[in-house]
């Protein structure tokens, strides 16, 4: 597909919203038009999790250069707050809320360069496609959550009527929340909040899981292998990866399971492996895409490691059907410091032990519990596996930790910490908030909007236990692929978000 980069963009419809500020009417194509070049501006600021400080440098430059009343707390969270609009400062207060950081996941991972470094480095190649699309050039794009800011400015930046507004920029939501976390109970002095961060059109968010997150620890000795053993290398990628918690129910194959799968199926023709290094996935929220793995096994016995890996693969393919990309490069390593054969198959054991993918249902269509390995390493004798669990039953995820996590990290010699932990959000479909909102999207869509539970975390939770009443909900453009370098924003579902919050800012009572 021709593909060029462009940064402005015309909305075909010249319908004008129906709003009215002083008798003018408001031109949402103009508003929508803003927030895409806002969002390519964005692309350009690099802002991975951790790394923030460029993000909140540009956020505070926009504030000064609009003369918008502005803070930072202490762990980092951002917030403007914009007056009212003449005729409306009798409108109660919303919060409109987004997050400034994103996941940053490149091709193949570290051997196409995409470091942790480079994305604290270097911008993202945003490209506007010809099917009015955005994709990035070989990286994820950070739609999510960019596109959440590049709206709020947009409507912040715009003559459109609104009673006061409190624009909140969260920090590190992509690592569990943790910014919202941090964020002072007192910052949330409002009834009303719209999380701008989801990623379906014509859908409303009002109850999300909740989430713990947990890494998995041991530095073992390395030693140089004895003579009679040959090194090997395998590459595991082509999987579909995806998010952790929108993806794990839709069958997809982890670069874990397949690590975890090959060694359990070399022990079983009786052979002795040592393993070298491995870097396998991108995030800790993400299902593994990848992973590269060297060790090593007797010269004598490489062809059959080799047959056993092909082998494992077909049946893998067979299994993930969806998987059709899926492929294992096999090569020598001349790499010569390995851990021992025990360290080695206590390693492969660990990673075996922890569930992947869901553990029960809701409903037909929702996950209750689920588990990911999304990082898993080996590095110098430092051997790390981290999850993200997930459930809307808080129980079930204290369960997984007593009953799963530490008995198995326990009897490996592993320690572990909680990197972050959140709980669920069961909130209420029936508020006048998503009332309001039902109203603005039913403006732009023909089909009724969908109310919805989702298996994925939202900052939601920590806001509805920092204040007791506050009402909630999510929404946002269409965004397939998030955590992914298939992310893909469409442009066209841009526009009803903006005119549904228009409109809820208008119409609240």
């Amino acid at each position: 597909m021709k593909t060029y980069k462009i940064y402005s963009f015309i909305i075909a419809s010249s319908t004008l919203f129906a709003l009215t500020s002083c008798n003018k009417s408001i031109d949402t194509n103009k508003i929508t038009d803003e927030a895409i070049n806002q969002f390519i501006e964005l692309t350009k600021v690099p802002r991975p999790s951790y790394h923030l400080d460029k993000i909140r440098k540009y956020l505070n430059s926009y504030a000064q250069e609009h003369s918008f009343e502005h803070q930072v707390d202490d762990y980092g969270n951002f917030w403007m707050d914009i007056p009212a609009t003449s005729g409306y400062q009798d409108k109660p207060k919303i919060i409109l809320q987004a997050h400034m950081d994103m996941v940053c996941v490149g091709e193949d991972g570290e051997g196409a360069g995409y470091t942790e470094e480079y994305f604290i480095n270097n911008p993202i190649n945003a490209i506007i496609n010809y099917d009015n699309t955005i994709t990035a050039s070989k990286t994820s794009l950070g739609a999510d959550d960019g596109i959440g800011i590049a709206i709020i400015m947009a409507i912040i930046n715009s003559d459109a009527p609104h009673g006061p507004i409190r624009a909140l920029i969260t920090a590190d939501e992509e690592v569990g929340l943790i910014g919202a976390g941090y964020l002072p109970d007192n910052v949330l002095d409002s009834d009303y909040l719209i999380n701008i961060d989801d990623d379906v059109s014509n859908e409303i968010i009002y109850s999300t899981a909740g989430s713990l997150r947990m890494t998995h620890l041991k530095t073992c000795g390395v030693s140089t292998i004895p003579n009679e053993y040959t090194g090997v290398s395998i590459h595991i990628s082509g999987l579909l990866g995806g998010h952790s918690g929108d993806d794990i129910q839709k069958h997809r194959l982890s670069a874990a399971v397949v690590t975890s799968k090959i060694f359990k199926e070399i022990e079983k023709e009786g052979i002795t492996y040592v393993l070298g290094n491995i870097n396998g996935g991108t995030a800790t929220n993400s299902i593994a895409p990848y992973a590269d793995i060297s060790f090593a096994v007797l010269s004598s016995e490489v062809s059959t490691t080799k047959n056993i890996i092909d082998t494992v693969k077909n049946e893998l393919m067979n299994e993930y059907p969806d998987e059709k990309n899926f492929v294992i490069k096999y090569n020598g390593v001349a790499i010569t410091k390995y851990l021992n054969s025990n360290d080695s198959k206590d390693y492969i054991d660990l990673l075996a032990s922890f569930p992947q993918g869901v553990i029960s249902m809701k409903t037909k269509d929702l996950p209750q519990t689920s588990s990911n390995i999304g990082l898993f390493s080996i590095r110098g004798g430092k051997c790390s596996i981290s999850t993200s669990s997930r459930s809307c039953v808080n129980d079930d995820l204290e369960m997984l930790r007593k009953n799963t996590f530490i008995p198995n990290d326990t009897n490996k010699g592993y320690n572990y910490t909680i990197d972050s932990y959140y709980p669920g959000w069961d909130g209420d479909p029936k508020t006048d908030l998503i009332n309001y909102l039902k109203e603005g999207l039913a403006l732009s869509y023909k089909e009724e909007t969908k109310l919805v539970a989702t298996h994925s975390g939202l900052e939601c939770a920590w806001f509805a236990s920092k204040r007791d009443g506050i009402k909630l909900a999510s929404i946002g453009p269409r965004i397939d692929n998030p955590h992914t370098t298939s992310e893909t924003l469409y442009i066209e579902t841009v526009k009803p978000v903006i005119e549904t919050v228009l409109y809820t800012l208008k119409n609240i009572k």
